[in-house]
């Protein structure tokens, strides 16, 4: 192979490399909605024997739900997917995810809301994350309605880096 076209092909490599997504790896983590707790009214949100966290008061309640960080060098991107039942008519599951500097600082955040009653999964991301930071999300579940609770079946996180 003459010169020219090794240099054409080692262009082409290199030109297609640059063009990648940086993120490489995805790594999946998974927990329960009990995971979740309450930020008051603690007594009617109910941790439920399946995994759920249920909120059985009448009124709405704001759940703080962790996520468990790797660091990478090559700094990181961070998607939540959380599955949930909305029973309330009027009233929708609304969740935000957050990362933060590690002085506690907002970053960056995504918004996602449920319409209507009924299983749902919610999508929240990507949204970038500072090399020494965190993320969380939260969620206001909607108190009961006719005798049904709205609750958090369990959410995974993708993590990008």
């Amino acid at each position: 192979m003459n010169r020219k076209k090794i240099f054409t092909s080692l262009l082409l490599i290199l030109t297609s490399a640059a063009s990648v997504n940086t993120f490489a790896t995805v790594e999946r983590k998974s927990y329960a909605g009990i995971a979740c707790d309450a930020t008051s009214n603690f007594s009617e949100v109910l941790k439920a024997t399946n995994g759920n966290i249920e909120n059985r008061q009448t009124s709405s309640v704001t759940v703080i739900c962790p996520i468990v960080r790797d660091v990478h060098a090559t700094g990181n991107r961070v998607k939540a997917v959380v599955n949930v039942r909305n029973m309330h008519a009027t009233g929708n599951i609304a969740c935000w995810l957050w990362s933060r500097n590690q002085d506690g600082a907002y970053v960056s955040q995504a918004y996602a809301t449920t319409a209507g009653t009924g299983n749902t999964t919610l999508t929240l991301g990507y949204i970038n994350g500072e090399l020494t930071g965190d993320y969380f999300f939260r969620c206001n579940i909607p108190g009961r309605y006719n005798n049904s609770s709205s609750l958090i079946r369990n959410y995974y996180v993708l993590e990008e880096y």
